[in-house]
């Protein structure tokens, strides 16, 4: 708009000066003038008059090109936030299959992107958390170790999740603050993920509820199996992570909280533990407004399936 303002501005003067409505010679710059004569207006009139026509329309296209890019990034650095924000776990995985081990994304982009458009969603940063090769230790939340017997724990210093979380609460989010100015109070802050992403993003609601006010966990690792070098009993772990979820649950009416899984290949092993989470939160008041857990038929453990019902949680957590 301000690009505008001065073009219209812009054209006005110069035109008046083509046709002698204004004397060019009291508006155009003159070092002597403003030195000597105090014509300090000088400064700025001589950026309003121009040589003739060709001179005007080449400068005032430019200036409409290039003033809107200045205007965006002055918007950006001091004016209005710029919208809610969503981190996510597993980076890498987010918005280019051609970049991904597997050659699949959760098309968080195009999905985001797309509900933001219709007006579905509000105005919202993706932060994307890239993983690394401890990504099993870092998502694993640490007080469950608290809620288990010290015998069914094979290495106590196996979990990373605190120091995970301790990265992204006062790293990496200060960071991302400071940068792009998101609305940073709890009720534009969200976090999610799936499998042991879906298992972290709990436990951030959980552990810092003063920081989230919402979590999207699909697929979550609730179950706890196959991290033999944590523990060779996963019933006890996943046994011990519901009790802290029970202890440590948020307040229902101030949070959102959104949970699924699939009914095939190695989801379908999911379906008892998140029925007991389900049933948990329900116990405790939870509704539609604060809880949604959905199932989904054929759907499995991967980025695909994951990508074709994120508009779901999507539009839960961050919707208008």
């Amino acid at each position: 708009m301000v690009t505008i303002i001065i073009i219209i501005l812009t054209v006005a003067v110069s035109i008046l000066c083509f046709y002698g409505g204004l004397d060019l010679d009291k508006l155009k710059f003159s070092a002597h003038d403003v030195w000597h004569r105090r014509k300090w207006w000088q400064l700025v009139t001589y950026g309003f008059v121009h040589g003739g026509w060709g001179h005007l329309f080449f400068n005032m296209l430019t200036l409409y090109f290039f003033g809107r890019v200045v205007e965006q990034y002055f918007a950006a650095v001091w004016g209005e936030p710029l919208g809610q924000i969503l981190y996510m776990h597993d980076g890498q995985m987010l918005f280019d299959s051609t970049t991904t081990w597997n050659r699949q994304e959760w098309k968080v982009d195009e999905v985001l992107g797309r509900l933001m458009a219709e007006g579905s969603v509000k105005r919202t940063i993706v932060v994307g958390i890239d993983n690394t090769p401890e990504r099993l230790r870092e998502l694993l939340p640490g007080m469950i170790q608290s809620y288990m017997d010290a015998d069914d724990i094979e290495d106590p210093a196996y979990a990373l999740g605190d120091s995970y979380l301790k990265f992204v609460t006062e790293e990496v989010k200060p960071l991302i603050d400071s940068l792009y100015r998101p609305l940073t109070d709890r009720e534009h802050t969200f976090i999610a993920g799936s499998s042991m992403g879906g298992l972290i993003s709990l436990y951030a609601l959980c552990e810092y509820p003063e920081v989230f006010g919402g979590a999207a966990c699909l697929s979550s690792h609730i179950s706890i199996a196959y991290l033999d070098d944590f523990t060779r009993d996963s019933d006890a772990a996943a046994d011990a992570f519901l009790r802290y979820v029970s202890d440590m649950m948020p307040d229902r009416e101030t949070t959102r909280l959104y949970m699924d899984y699939g009914k095939a290949g190695y989801d379908a092993a999911y379906g008892p533990y998140q029925e007991r989470m389900d049933s948990l939160f329900l116990s405790r008041g939870w509704n539609e407004d604060h809880y949604r857990s959905l199932a989904f038929e054929g759907h499995d453990h991967n980025e695909t399936c994951w990508a074709s019902r994120l508009e779901i949680p999507i539009t839960y957590l961050l919707g208008e």
